[in-house]
């Protein structure tokens, strides 16, 4: 539990600052912020029993269908339990084992289609910088920076103008460290915002 609270706390840091990071307020009035919760598996190397699985996004509008903006996650890869053992040999019960997680910002770039359904597909690429840990009882023993590239799709429900819901499939592969790879399935939660219009200036037209 203190583990996932830290992994928490670090992916909030992280969400503050890609909020910070994100463009001037012309272009902040059609930002999408996208909530991802879900779990991790099929993770390379020991431990590999997967975990919590988190991603906020911020993300704007460009040649109608496509999206780009900022992305910060915290993923659980696994973790492991030993048994502890007494001088004679006997058994003391389990204890904590191995930990591995990974955290980091990268681009994101999604398509969507130019028609709308009920129910509609995406695609996403992701590219950026990463943080893999391995922790043993509380004390870090691995520790590498590493580029990774993800590659997803899943489907969003809209529920009104503004929010939509859906299922999200990720594939992330790393550059470095105790793991090269791994999948992570989950949720999404969607919110479109548009504020108020920018002004024009006199004598100018616009288009949508």
């Amino acid at each position: 539990m203190p583990r996932r609270i830290g992994l928490l706390a670090t992916l909030a840091a992280g969400f503050l600052a890609v909020a910070f990071a994100t463009p001037g307020p012309a272009a902040a009035f059609k930002t999408e912020v996208v909530t991802e919760i879900g779990h991790t598996f099929a993770v390379q190397g020991e431990p590999n029993n997967g975990g919590v699985a988190l991603g906020l996004s911020f993300l704007w509008p460009i040649e109608g269908r496509y999206r780009i903006g900022l992305m910060g996650s915290g993923d659980e890869l696994g973790d492991s339990i030993t048994r502890l053992l007494g001088p004679n040999g006997e058994d003391l019960g389990p204890a904590a084992g191995g930990t591995r997680y990974t955290w980091g910002g990268a681009v994101r770039l999604e398509a969507h289609p130019l028609s709308q359904h009920r129910v509609n597909p995406f695609g996403l690429l992701t590219w950026g910088i990463y943080r893999v840990q391995e922790d043993l009882q509380g004390q870090s023993i691995d520790t590498n920076y590493a580029a990774g590239l993800a590659i997803g799709g899943g489907a969003l429900h809209a529920l009104n103008a503004q929010h939509a819901v859906g299922l999200m499939l990720r594939g992330q592969w790393l550059s470095h460290g105790s793991s090269n790879g791994y999948m992570s399935a989950g949720l999404v939660w969607r919110w479109k915002w548009e504020g108020a219009s920018v002004p024009t200036p006199a004598g100018t037209t616009t288009t949508k």
